[in-house]
């Protein structure tokens, strides 16, 4: 399963968090958007801990992809990521 993680975050300390989470986790698609390949069961984790990092005033959105949308998603453009959903 894969996820997108989009996020808007005011506070340094906890983007920088953030994205030391993501790297770790993920594929950095844009600036502010991670592709993160896991399995099904790991989902609930994931949330909880993009939870972690948010205060009241950021924004973290968390996509889950189904099935069908990973399977036509295409790529648009030369970037080190699996796909970009359209």
């Amino acid at each position: 399963m894969t996820c997108l993680v989009s996020y808007d975050i005011e506070n340094e300390e906890n983007r920088r968090s953030l994205l030391r989470f993501l790297e770790c986790s993920g594929k950095r698609v844009t600036r502010s958007l991670y592709a993160i390949t896991m399995q099904r069961r790991n989902f609930k984790k994931l949330r909880d801990e993009l939870e972690k990092h948010a205060d009241v005033h950021d924004k973290i959105v968390l996509f889950r992809l189904c099935n069908g949308c990973e399977r036509s998603a295409r790529v648009l453009t030369e970037m080190p990521i699996k796909f970009i959903v359209v």
